[in-house]
C-alpha cells in the first residue's frame, strides 16, 4: 500500500518529482512557502527565540505570524535547508504530504470498514482529488496528512478507552496544527463532533466504561494540546494588535463556496470532463470537486448503505424497548427529540436547496418570497442544528449487536453534511443571491481563530475527505458481496476477480484525477548575482528592492524573498497574508520619486537600494533610474550586477537637485535669513506663475520670469529658539496658478519646502503630495490640502476621458478641493487625444516628453482665496522635480 502511494505521488507531481532540487510549481505562494521553510531552519540555529521576527517587512517584528508559521515542516526538512537546498526542502514537504495523506486515509477507512480496498480508494481520493489540486500552490492546504491519523486514533480511543490512543489523537492534532494552522483550526470542531458522536453511539464504547476516567483523560489531553499549540499561537495574538489579523468580512464571503464549487476541480486536471467542469463552474479559491467516480461511490453509500444503517439503529432502539416490561428511562423523550431533529434538518435542507432553485428562477413570482424566507430563517444553519440534534438523540446501542461500521457510516454521513454546509462560509450565497447564514457563522462569531481565516470555504476540503470515506464504505460493501458465497476454487476465483476489479477501479480514478505534467518553473535562489554580492558584504543591514509590487502583483515580491535565502540580510520588501502600514505607505509612493526617498529616510533604516531594470513598469520609472545614475543626493550608484543596479543610501543629505539641506541651530543663529532661488520654465508666464515665501500667514508674493530669481526672507525675531521640534514654522511655496479650463476651478499647483528640526539639526525638505505611475486622468476629492483622499474617479487617457473629467469637475459644488492627476505613462510622443485633454486643463504639454503632474485647487475659488488655507502643505507637482512653470533651484543662508 505504501509503495502504491509512493508511485502515485511521483506520478501526480511529475515533472517536479523528477528534479525536486530545481523545479517549483509556478505560482507565487510556492516561493513564499519555500522562503518560510528556509527562514525557520535558519532561525533554529541562529536565534530561535526570535524566529517570528523574520527578515521581511523590516523593521517590523513578528512578521512570520502574518501567515502560516510552518514550524513543524521546517524542522522536518531543516537539514536540507542547512545544506543549502531550499527548493528541495519545499518539494520534500509537498511530496510527503501526498504520500502521508494517502496512507493516513487508507488506514483510517480500513479501520472503519475492515476493507483495505476501501481504504486505498479513500486514500487515493483524499490525496489526489481534483479539488485538492486547486490548492496546489498553498502548501498549508496540501498538508492535511495528519487529519486521518487523528481521526483514526480518536476511533481507537473511543472503542478501547485506552489513554495512549487519546494522547496519539492529541499528538496528531497538534502536529496538524503545526503543519497547517488552517487545517488545525478546521479540525478542532470536526474532531469534537466526531469523538462525541462515537462516544454516544458506538456499541460497547470502551471510553464510556468510566465517566470519571473519560473526564480525566479528556482534561489531560486538552492540557497536553494547549502546551503543544499555545507557543505557536501566542505570537499571532501579539501581532494581532499591530496589523489586526482579523480578516475583512467581505473578503471572507468572497472566498466561500457556492453551489458550483462542488462541481469544479483544478485547472491542472487533464481529464476532459473535469477540465470542462472547472472551466464552466470554477469559483475563487473554493473548488471542491472530488471526481465523478467518487461522487457515484459516495452517493451509493448515502442512498443505499446509510438508510440501511439508520433502519438498523432504529430497530436496535426498538428492540431494547421490547426486551423488558417497561421502556428504559428517557426512551420516549429521546425518540421525540430525534424525530424533531430529523424533521427540522429535512425541512431546512429542502428549503436550503429550494433557495438555490429560487435564485436561479428569480424572475418567477414565487422566487422572491422564498428567498426572503431563506434570508429570514437561515435554512443551512438550521439543517446543521437539526442534524446534530437527531444524531445526539439517537438511542444508545450499547447493548446490541449492531455492527460498528454502521455507526461509523452514520457519523461519516453526518459530517459529510456538516462540512458541506460549513464550506459556504458565514453567509450562504449562490446564483447571485444571499440565502441566510450558515453554521460557519457560529464558528466565526464565537471561535476567535476563525476570524483570521480569509478563505472560509477551504473547510470544504474536509468535505472531500468525508466523501472519500463514504466511497470507501461503498467499496467495502461491494467487496463483501463479491467475495461472499461459494467454497474452495469458486471463492478463490471470486477473490481474484475482485482484485482485478480493484485494480480497474484504481486505474479509473488515476485516469480521472490525472494532472501531470504539472506547471513548473526552474527556481534558483542565487539567480540574481546581486544577492550573492549582498552575501559577501559583512555586517547586518537592511536593503530594499525596486520596484515594490503592490495590489494584484504583490506576489512578485517573493522573488526577492527567495533570493534573500542566499544572504539573510534584512528586507524592507515582503509578501504575506497581511502587510504592515509603513510598508503600504512606501509602496503607495511613486517609485524612485522624491516621496519614495523621503519615506525611506524617515521610516526605514536602509543601506542599499537594488533597482531591477527589467522589472521597471514604464518610461517614467526608467527615467528616474537614469537620474539616480547621475550625481544626486538621493542615492549613490556603487555597483551593477547584470540588470540590477545597487545604490547606497545616506540618512542625511546635502544641497542638490532636490533642494534639501540640513543646518544646525548654531548655523542658523549666525545668519540673518534664508535665500532661495527659482527659475521659470519655457511654459512660465507672468500671468500664471507666482511664488510665495514667509512664515505662517505672512507670505510674500512675487512673480517669476524665465530668468533665475533669488529671494531673501529675513528670519523673524526668536525664530531659531522656537524652531526646535516644531516643523512647519517656515515654508517656501512655489506655485503655479492654472485655471482648469471651462470648469470654474482654479488650480494651485507646485511644491513646498518645509523646515523641520530633530536631533540632527534643521532641514528643508520638499513635500510631494500625489504621484501616479498609471496612464490616464484621476480626480481625487480631498478633505483639505495635504490630507486623506475621500474619493477617486479615474478617466481613460483619451479625448473622451478628458471631456468626462471636465464634466465631472464642472458638476461639483463650489468649495470642493480637487486634485487632478495627469499621467502619460510610456506614450512618446504624446497622442493627440492626450494633448487635447491637457489643453483643457490649462497645461501646455511638451511634445515627445514624459509628463507626470498633479494639480490641486478649490473649485470656484478666486486667485486670492486659492492661496489662503490653514494647512501649511499645499499641493505638489513633479516632472522630475520641476513643475510645469517653476523650478526650485537652491536654498541657502545669508
Amino acid at each position: 500500500m505504501v509503495a502504491l502511494f509512493v508511485v502515485l505521488t511521483l506520478l501526480f507531481t511529475y515533472p517536479i518529482s523528477s528534479a525536486p532540487n530545481r523545479y517549483l510549481n509556478e505560482l507565487a505562494d510556492v516561493r513564499l512557502n519555500t522562503w518560510m521553510l528556509a527562514w525557520n531552519a535558519h532561525a533554529f540555529i541562529t536565534d530561535p527565540l526570535h524566529i517570528f521576527d523574520t527578515n521581511i517587512f523590516f523593521p517590523n517584528k513578528g512578521t512570520l505570524a502574518y501567515s502560516e508559521a510552518f514550524l513543524a515542516p521546517a524542522l522536518f526538512v531543516a537539514p536540507l535547508n542547512w545544506a543549502g537546498y531550499p527548493v528541495l526542502a519545499y518539494n520534500v514537504v509537498l511530496l510527503t504530504s501526498f504520500l502521508l495523506s494517502g496512507v493516513g486515509a487508507t488506514l483510517w477507512v480500513r479501520h472503519l470498514t475492515g476493507s483495505l480496498a476501501g481504504g486505498i480508494v479513500a486514500g487515493l481520493i483524499w490525496a489526489f482529488a481534483p479539488g485538492k489540486f486547486d490548492q496546489l500552490p498553498h502548501l498549508h492546504m496540501m498538508a492535511g496528512q495528519w487529519i486521518p491519523f487523528a481521526l483514526l486514533f480518536c476511533s481507537r480511543y473511543v472503542e478501547s478507552g485506552r489513554g495512549r490512543y487519546l494522547y496519539a489523537t492529541v499528538a496528531f492534532a497538534s502536529l496538524q496544527f503545526a503543519f497547517s494552522m488552517h487545517y488545525g483550526v478546521f479540525l478542532l470542531p470536526i474532531l469534537a463532533l466526531y469523538g462525541t458522536a462515537l462516544l454516544l453511539l458506538l456499541p460497547a464504547a470502551g471510553a464510556r466504561a468510566s465517566l470519571p476516567k473519560l473526564a480525566r483523560d479528556v482534561g489531560m489531553a486538552g492540557a497536553v494540546f494547549a502546551v503543544l499549540v499555545v507557543p505557536v499561537a501566542l505570537p499571532y495574538t501579539g501581532v494581532d494588535y499591530d496589523v489586526e489579523l482579523q480578516r475583512d468580512y467581505g473578503e471572507m464571503l468572497r472566498y466561500s463556496a457556492r453551489p458550483k464549487s462542488f462541481l469544479s476541480g483544478s485547472p491542472y486536471n487533464r481529464a476532459p470532463h473535469v477540465r470542462w467542469l472547472h472551466n464552466r463552474y470554477h469559483w475563487v479559491e473554493a473548488n471542491y470537486f472530488p471526481g465523478v467516480l467518487p461522487f457515484v461511490l459516495a452517493a451509493v453509500a448515502l442512498f443505499w448503505l446509510l438508510p440501511g444503517a439508520l433502519r438498523a439503529a432504529r430497530a436496535a432502539g426498538s428492540a431494547r424497548v421490547t426486551e423488558s416490561d417497561r421502556a428504559p428511562p428517557l426512551a420516549t423523550p429521546r425518540r421525540w427529540v430525534r424525530a424533531g431533529g430529523v424533521t427540522l434538518a429535512a425541512a431546512a435542507f429542502i428549503l436550503h436547496v429550494g433557495g438555490f432553485v429560487a435564485a436561479q428562477q428569480h424572475d418567477a413570482a414565487w422566487a422572491g418570497p422564498l428567498m426572503e424566507l431563506c434570508r429570514a430563517i437561515h435554512p443551512a444553519l438550521w439543517t446543521a442544528v437539526g442534524a446534530t440534534i437527531a444524531l445526539l438523540a439517537m438511542s444508545p446501542v450499547t447493548l446490541h449487536k449492531m455492527p460498528r461500521w454502521r455507526v461509523y457510516l452514520i457519523v461519516i454521513g453526518y459530517l459529510t453534511l456538516i462540512t458541506y454546509l460549513l464550506a459556504y462560509g458565514p453567509e450562504v450565497r449562490g446564483f447571485g443571491a444571499l440565502l441566510g447564514r450558515g453554521p460557519y457563522w457560529l464558528l466565526y462569531r464565537f471561535f476567535l481563530p476563525f476570524q483570521g481565516i480569509r478563505a472560509a470555504g477551504r473547510i470544504g476540503l474536509l468535505w472531500i475527505l468525508f466523501v472519500a470515506a463514504l466511497a470507501g464504505f461503498t467499496v467495502a460493501r461491494l467487496e463483501r458481496r463479491a467475495v461472499q458465497g461459494g467454497t474452495g476454487q469458486d471463492q478463490a476465483m471470486r477473490r481474484r476477480a475482485w482484485r482485478v476489479a480493484v485494480v480497474v477501479l484504481v486505474a479509473v480514478l488515476v485516469w480521472e484525477f490525472r494532472v501531470w505534467p504539472l506547471p513548473h518553473e526552474e527556481a534558483d535562489p542565487a539567480a540574481d548575482p546581486a544577492d550573492t554580492w549582498l552575501a559577501q558584504q559583512s555586517g547586518s543591514f537592511s536593503v530594499v528592492h525596486a520596484p515594490i509590487e503592490t495590489g494584484p502583483a504583490a506576489w512578485r515580491e517573493t522573488r526577492y524573498m527567495l533570493g534573500s535565502t542566499v544572504h539573510w540580510k534584512w528586507l524592507v520588501n515582503g509578501y504575506s497574508g497581511f502587510f504592515p502600514e509603513d510598508y503600504q505607505n512606501l509602496a503607495d509612493t511613486a517609485l524612485l520619486s522624491p516621496a519614495f526617498f523621503k519615506t525611506l529616510r524617515s521610516d526605514f533604516p536602509v543601506r542599499y537600494l537594488l533597482v531591477h531594470w527589467e522589472r521597471l513598469a514604464n518610461e517614467a520609472q526608467k527615467a528616474r533610474l537614469q537620474r539616480l545614475l547621475s550625481p544626486n543626493d538621493d542615492a549613490k550608484w556603487i555597483a551593477q550586477h547584470g540588470l540590477t543596479y545597487v545604490f547606497e543610501l545616506t540618512r542625511d543629505r546635502g544641497m542638490g537637485s532636490y533642494v534639501r539641506r540640513r543646518y544646525t541651530s548654531e548655523q542658523l543663529r549666525n545668519k540673518d535669513g534664508i535665500q532661495f532661488q527659482v527659475r521659470g520654465t519655457q511654459m512660465a508666464t507672468s500671468e500664471n506663475t507666482i511664488a510665495l515665501a514667509g512664515w505662517g500667514d505672512k507670505m510674500e508674493v512675487f512673480e517669476v520670469s524665465e530668468a533665475w530669481l533669488g529671494k531673501r526672507v529675513e528670519m523673524p525675531e526668536g525664530f531659531v529658539d522656537r524652531l526646535a521640534g516644531r516643523p512647519g514654522l517656515f515654508e517656501i511655496r512655489v506655485l503655479a496658478l492654472v485655471p482648469l479650463g471651462g470648469t470654474g476651478a482654479l488650480i494651485a499647483a507646485g511644491f513646498t519646502a518645509d523646515v523641520h528640526g530633530d536631533d540632527a539639526g534643521v532641514g528643508f525638505e520638499a513635500t510631494w503630495l500625489y504621484e501616479t505611475d498609471g496612464a490616464g486622468f484621476q480626480v481625487h476629492l480631498l478633505e483639505r490640502y495635504g490630507t486623506r483622499i475621500r474619493t477617486t474617479r479615474e478617466f481613460p487617457p483619451t479625448n473622451e476621458g478628458a471631456l468626462e473629467l471636465r464634466d465631472y469637475i464642472a458638476a461639483l459644488p463650489d468649495g470642493e478641493i480637487v486634485a487632478v492627476t495627469v499621467s502619460l505613462g510610456e506614450w512618446r510622443p504624446l497622442e493627440p487625444a492626450m494633448v487635447a485633454g491637457l489643453l483643457m486643463l490649462g497645461a501646455d504639454p511638451p511634445q515627445g516628453e514624459v509628463l507626470r503632474l498633479v494639480v490641486v485647487g478649490r473649485k470656484g475659488a478666486a486667485p486670492g482665496e486659492a492661496l489662503q488655507d490653514e494647512h501649511h502643505t499645499w499641493a505638489s507637482i513633479d516632472i522630475e522635480v520641476a513643475s510645469p512653470t517653476v523650478q526650485l533651484i537652491g536654498i541657502g543662508l545669508y
